[in-house]
């Protein structure tokens, strides 16, 4: 007979430090909050071996040190110990009391917990995107994780969604949750699955809900073993108004600061983007019908890449839509204020994200004198759209080598010449003197209209012709073009006298007076 083997001994089952968070916060996250030990863990029975206590005041990190705690003491249900936690907030003290059960078993006895889904935004940093005052702390997406590694940006009125999965090494072991400090209005799904099982968390922050919140969540199982507890950290803020970004300018990317040039008889295509900081949110881009002149057309908006990544986002968050204009022939001169309205939705609970509107105007200039050619045109075509002849237009346009060549599609060409308004000026001196009508005047300047005055300094579209228009230049008689200075006569150190009378009371007889052209560009 052998002899009997030696039963083996008890594993000796190594103890290591056990930490978890007791996160102390302000809704304001602008006041700091600090988390100290109130007092040595104490005992509920007997006298077991005391275990040590550290407390990080930033974070509220607890470290149970249980290098003590012998096999006995950790026998049936294990030890109890009573714990207190301050938490201290410009001077004001608030008290967590928590119940310990220390027990000695393998770590992967106790259940575990993780993300299932996360539909937030994480706290870090936009790189390389210039965000408006006020919205500079936004972060964006990354990858999950519980306080306080991770902190989540969430907003009123929009969803915050996101599911716990327990899961435990011993299979038949069913497992529960249990949570704390759950957000008013939040709603915990029923327990779906029993090992792993999860619970999904849905809440749409209301109005009064603004600042941080942070909830604790733990996984029980079957046989008493509770997993380490995980917290959210959530930070809800206001609904951010929508943002424009820089607009497309016929393929340039340019600010909506920036004028726009329109030349008549090209098609001009202006496209705007607008984004929401809140990945949930959704835009929409508006001009007021009013607003539109002739031949402009709001395109139909679509999706388009916003500045920073989301993980989970609205398809409308990001948006351009595009304006196009084909300035009629007769728009040379006009300047058009166009007023651009990027409109975001209020979210639920409400409307308790508000619907908030962006607005920024652009102005629109067409170019006077300036037409830009369609297809297979000559120059005889651009000039019976004006009253003008063939000759007269491609004298204005030297590269044209021959009148009867095709223009290219796009091609600009000149359709009159620019004329600076001179002081006492008036529209029928210059239509006289260039040999023009008013009609023609107010064809090629549409903001004149019919009723306009017109300041020094203006500038003009004239078609001149040189066979009707003044023989005698401002130089030999055009009395109501002239300007007048003393001949000869340093001391009036070139002083110009708007009248003849001026200039005699002044340089003392009418022979010493010589007049001058003051029109831009005057014979």
């Amino acid at each position: 007979l052998l002899p009997a083997p030696t039963p083996p001994a008890l594993p000796v089952i190594p103890t290591f430090p056990v930490s978890f968070y007791v996160p102390g916060f302000h809704p304001s996250e602008d006041i700091p909050v600090s988390v100290s030990l109130a007092d040595a863990a104490i005992a509920l029975q007997g006298a077991p071996t005391p275990i040590s206590v550290d407390v990080d005041p930033a974070s509220g990190l607890v470290t149970l040190d249980l290098h003590g705690i012998t096999q006995a003491e950790s026998q049936s249900a294990g030890q109890y110990y009573f714990l207190k936690l301050n938490c201290t907030c410009a001077g004001a003290v608030v008290q967590a009391d928590l119940l310990l059960r220390v027990q000695l078993k393998a770590r992967d006895y106790a259940p575990q917990l993780s993300f299932g889904h996360l539909a937030l935004a994480n706290k870090l940093s936009i790189p390389n995107v210039t965000l408006p005052p006020g919205l500079d702390g936004f972060k964006s997406t990354a990858p999950t994780g519980f306080y306080p590694e991770v902190s989540y940006q969430a907003y009123l009125g929009f969803a915050v969604n996101y599911t716990l999965v327990a899961s435990d090494p011993n299979s038949i072991d069913n497992i529960g949750f249990g949570a704390i400090a759950v957000p008013e209005y939040a709603r915990l799904s029923a327990v779906k699955g029993l090992n792993p099982s999860s619970m999904q968390v849905l809440w749409i922050p209301c109005a009064s809900q603004v600042g941080r919140h942070v909830t604790c969540y733990e996984a029980v199982d079957a046989s008493g073993n509770a997993s380490t507890p995980e917290c959210v950290d959530v930070t809800v803020d206001e609904d951010p108004a929508p943002i424009f970004g820089q607009a497309d300018d016929d393929g340039q990317l340019v600010n909506m600061t920036e004028e726009v040039v329109v030349t008549m008889g090209a098609t001009k295509h202006y496209t705007l983007f607008a984004y929401d900081i809140n990945c949930l949110d959704s835009l929409h881009i508006s001009i007021p019908e009013e607003q539109l002149a002739p031949g402009m057309e709001l395109h139909a908006p679509a999706t388009a890449p916003a500045p920073f990544a989301c993980a989970h986002s609205s398809p409308t968050h990001s948006i351009r839509r595009q304006l196009t204009w084909d300035a009629p022939f007769n728009y040379g001169g006009n300047v058009s204020l166009i007023c651009f309205s990027a409109t975001d939705a209020c979210g639920r609970c409400a409307c308790a994200g508000h619907a908030d509107v962006t607005t920024v105007c652009v102005t629109f200039r067409v170019q006077r004198c300036k037409y830009s050619v369609g297809v297979e045109h000559q120059l005889a075509e651009v000039g019976a759209l004006y009253g003008v002849s063939w000759l007269q237009l491609w004298k204005m346009n030297p590269p044209i080598l021959h009148p009867d060549y095709i223009l290219f599609q796009g091609q600009a060409i000149d359709i009159g010449r620019l004329l600076v308004v001179s002081p006492n000026d008036s529209l029928y001196a210059i239509a006289k003197r260039y040999g023009t009508d008013l009609e023609s005047l107010y064809d090629l300047n549409m903001d004149l209209g019919r009723n306009a005055s017109i300041e020094v300094g203006m500038e003009l579209c004239i078609v001149p012709d040189s066979c009707k228009g003044e023989r005698n230049s401002v130089f030999n008689g055009a009395s109501e073009l002239r300007a007048y200075r003393c001949a000869g006569r340093l001391n009036t150190n070139g002083i110009l006298f708007s009248s003849l009378h001026d200039c005699v009371s002044q340089c003392g007889e009418e022979g010493a007076c010589s007049s001058i052209s003051r029109a831009s560009g005057g014979a």
